[in-house]
């Protein structure tokens, strides 16, 4: 059996002898006692021990350096809401951006893993009560730690900038709207395929929708070709609202395009008015109009142009007995005679509104 290593006894009082010598010898005792009793059994019986206590030892540092709590200030999140009843759309009023600093509290590895991530975009919902339309000063840090990254991984917010948030609450809607060329483009006739998209969003959006009503085709690139038939499976439909939460199926149609000679705009010379009444109206009433309107424009495909005839031009003004007055105006239409129409395609500039004085006096 090994003998336990003794502590050095006091040295024996001597004048001659020094303290120093003393420990020396027994220091080299040590060692020589140390030699007898190492033995092969000894040596192998302490390397079978390290090898479990060493990585036995390694695997507690880690787990506790895992486990150390930390906390994390001021990390940016991002919270995206929607209501737990399918038809409510819920938009966040303030903050505006959806944004919000968070202090994090939790496992050391997992506070670093959330810090390093590139974005930390996280969802909630809300219960929504019937007919609310707002819900103001709504708590934060419940809605966010409600969010798997923090329940999953034993994360913790204990503190949130700004700490509450307003919302609008809106009734999902979806509308059936035709799809229609854009008004300026007067010289194509097209036909979509199909005819009506459907739209959907929160209903104050659709109700805000520009053209009301209708979608618009992007046709611009067929229109550039040139007078021809064309056919274009994928025309392009512009987007009816800049609202990220309207929707549009489908955001394409198929479309078979004619496109006409570009229209062209004629100014003309003074028109002729040509006064339409009931005869019972002119037995009652002298009825004086201007002679004349200026200034008119037409428009329309040049071929049409020029089968008009000025000379058979008239400004027909169409007056009843509502009409008669001392001093009125109104306004008039140009067409051509015998007929009183005027060429296919061919009509008044949008910014040609000819009117017509007259004076009316009783018989």
């Amino acid at each position: 059996m090994a003998e336990e290593p003794t502590t050095p006894p006091s040295p024996p009082p001597h004048k001659h002898r020094l303290p120093l010598g003393y420990y020396a010898n027994w220091a080299a005792a040590e060692a020589r006692r140390f030699r007898r009793e190492l033995t092969r059994e000894n040596l192998q019986a302490f390397l079978k021990t390290m090898a479990w206590v060493a990585p036995l030892t390694l695997l507690i540092w880690v787990y506790a350096e895992r486990e150390e709590t930390d906390t994390a200030h001021g990390i940016e999140v991002h919270l995206d809401l929607s209501s737990r009843q399918g038809d409510k759309i819920i938009t966040m009023v303030y903050p505006s951006d959806h944004g919000f600093m968070v202090d994090v509290s939790g496992p050391h590895n997992k506070v670093e893993e959330f810090q390093n991530m590139i974005t930390r975009d996280l969802k909630a919902q809300l219960d929504v009560p019937a007919n609310t339309t707002q819900l103001s000063h709504l708590p934060v840090i419940p809605l966010l730690q409600d969010d798997p990254l923090f329940k999953e991984e034993g994360l913790s917010i204990t503190s949130c900038a700004p700490e509450y948030m307003d919302v609008s609450v809106d009734v999902q809607q979806t509308l059936d709207l035709p799809v229609k060329v854009p008004p300026n483009l007067s010289n194509v006739q097209v036909t979509f395929n199909p005819p009506t998209v459907k739209v959907s969003g929160p209903s104050r959006a659709l109700a805000n929708l520009q053209p009301a009503g209708a979608v618009l085709a992007d046709i611009s690139s067929d229109i550039t070709k040139g007078p021809g038939s064309y056919s274009d499976p994928a025309v392009q439909l512009i987007p009816p609202s800049q609202d990220s939460q309207v929707t549009m199926t489908p955001s394409t149609v198929q479309a078979s395009i004619t496109v006409k000679e570009s229209d062209v705009t004629v100014s003309l010379p003074p028109v002729p008015v040509l006064l339409l009444i009931d005869q019972h109206l002119l037995t009652q009433y002298n009825i004086t109009p201007d002679l004349n309107v200026h200034d008119v424009k037409l428009v329309g495909p040049q071929e049409g142009i020029d089968k008009i005839d000025n000379d058979k031009l008239v400004a027909v003004l169409e007056l009843e007995e509502a009409d008669m007055k001392d001093t009125g105006q109104k306004p008039v239409k140009i067409v051509a005679l015998p007929d009183l129409t005027l060429p296919d395609g061919v009509h008044m500039a949008p910014d040609s509104n000819p009117v017509v004085t007259y004076h009316t006096t009783e018989r």
